[in-house]
């Protein structure tokens, strides 16, 4: 069976109808450096088997409805882990801290996605040890049950973070000065949450950044004109007030 094929180091499945579970002798396989199960139907608890490969880099199971189980405290092990991928699956339970200690970590994504009315998903709040991953490019956390604030700790992400995305989920509080230290960022997603406050000056100054969602949420006061570009695609509740700004409401 695959048990025996210790030597193996990439396991890609992805793109197929493959179905059932794995089996648990996956887990001899010491040697695997990437597991890319993305768009099929297996199921089962994935994730779990992960810490008994030691030299994993890659983890990509998205578009998996079928696997579910938790994100457990020993994903901290994997120091080589590079991309942790495993959003539109039936992940749940909380993010452990322990991923802070995944320091060549460079794309998390985990969440429904685009699946609404569905509550089997990754819930709690998002750990403050997420800043520690200081090679982090991109956070994606849409469609969950996930709250609380944004941790402050994700600004240490000075010169890696391109993408933070935290759409359709339930995080509140405001946008934490500490962001502002994020000047390579491109993408900003926080539609339909329960954000508060007021939209900072300092979001205005991100000269790279092309994209930024902050509808449906509850946001007041004005707009900052540094978000008045032709390169912005900028989209915000018309509750907010803006002179410079073109039409208001969700991406339609």
């Amino acid at each position: 069976g695959i048990g025996s094929l210790t030597k193996l180091e990439n396991l890609r499945l992805h793109d197929n109808d493959f179905s059932g579970t794995l089996p648990d002798s996956i887990k001899s396989l010491t040697n695997l450096k990437s597991v890319e199960l993305w768009r099929t139907n297996l199921a089962g608890p994935i994730v779990q088997y992960a810490a008994s490969w030691p030299n994993l880099e890659v983890l990509s199971i998205a578009e998996n409805f079928n696997i579910n189980g938790t994100i457990s405290s020993e994903i901290g092990t994997l120091s080589k882990l590079r991309e942790l991928i495993l959003q539109r699956t039936h992940i749940s339970g909380t993010v452990p801290s322990e991923v802070g200690l995944l320091s060549n970590l460079e794309t998390f994504s985990v969440g429904l996605y685009a699946i609404f009315g569905d509550s089997v998903t990754v819930s709690g709040t998002l750990p403050t040890e997420i800043g520690n991953c200081q090679k982090l490019r991109k956070i994606v956390i849409e469609a969950s049950n996930m709250t609380g604030p944004i941790p402050p700790s994700i600004g240490r992400l000075t010169s890696t973070l391109k993408i933070l995305s935290l759409s359709d989920s339930n995080f509140t509080g405001s946008i934490p000065d500490s962001l502002q230290s994020l000047t390579d960022i491109h993408e900003i997603y926080l539609a339909n949450n329960a954000f508060s406050g007021t939209l900072p000056e300092w979001l205005g100054s991100f000269e790279e950044m092309r994209h930024l969602q902050v509808y449906w949420n509850q946001f007041t006061g004005s707009v900052p004109t540094g978000l008045c570009r032709a390169s912005l695609k900028f989209y915000y509740d018309c509750v907010l007030e803006c002179d410079c700004c073109g039409p208001c409401g969700p991406l339609v």
